[in-house]
């Protein structure tokens, strides 16, 4: 009788995979910086989104090895993930520009509404804030289903809190998916390759940023989805 593998080993596996995997990410991916660096025959605007796409990568090989080193990695990514004072706009910008690009042969349209709060600021992690922002706006537009539509995302602020809203008017959710959602409970509604675990990484973000999640959603009308934060005060010498 084949002996089954128990946790430990399966875990062990799992590490080693995810080893590998950071390691084969990073490689290239020095390769893809120095491409960029002498693309000389981009503009400007081009190049800069680029290279943000190769630091979010990055961000997301370091992830790996948190879960495959975490002895070796864990004073590196406490200082990598440190809370300070972000400018929401140019984080939201960042990742519409990158999701232009990302889409640009689907009939959709990226939208930011910033409603002049264009210097707010937020307390957080700047990489996993944008890997959340990235993750609800690939949910919109799998939720299209190839189908032409809009997805836009509005900066607003209530009281003391900032409230970032990514909306769309594609298929929408049923009631259910949304408890589910909230209620932390995983689900791959919507997704043919089951990709629920951008909502995993979007709680975590959440409850590591004092963040709080609102889903609205209506089937055949669209989703709306809304996070929000406590909002700050930064001082110019805080910010990068």
């Amino acid at each position: 009788m084949k002996q089954q593998p128990n946790s430990t080993q399966e875990q062990q596996a799992l590490k080693t995979i995810t080893d590998q995997l950071a390691h084969d990410i990073r490689s290239p991916l020095s390769s893809l910086r120095m491409i960029v660096h002498s693309c000389t025959e981009l503009s400007e605007t081009n190049r800069t989104t680029l290279r943000a796409v190769c630091d979010r990568i990055s961000d997301i090989a370091y992830s790996l090895l948190k879960y495959s080193k975490p002895e070796h990695y864990t004073d590196a990514l406490s200082k990598q993930n440190k809370l300070k004072p972000v400018k929401v706009s140019a984080d939201i910008t960042e990742i519409i520009t990158e999701k232009r690009y990302e889409y640009s042969l689907h009939n959709i349209k990226f939208t930011s509404k910033f409603n002049n709060n264009n210097d707010i600021f937020i307390n957080l992690d700047s990489q996993a804030f944008k890997r959340s922002i990235s993750n609800i706006i690939n949910n919109a537009v799998d939720a299209f289903d190839n189908r032409a539509g809009e997805v836009i995302v509005s900066l607003n602020t209530e009281d003391n809190n900032v409230q970032i809203i990514i909306e769309d008017n594609a298929n929408g959710m049923p009631e259910s998916i949304r408890e589910k959602i909230l209620n932390d409970i995983p689900v791959t509604f919507g997704k043919a390759k089951g990709h629920g675990i951008g909502y995993t990484q979007i709680r975590d973000m959440l409850a590591k940023n004092n963040g709080t999640l609102q889903i609205q959603s209506k089937q055949n009308i669209g989703t709306k989805i809304i996070l929000t934060f406590p909002k700050i005060t930064a001082l110019v010498n805080n910010l990068y």
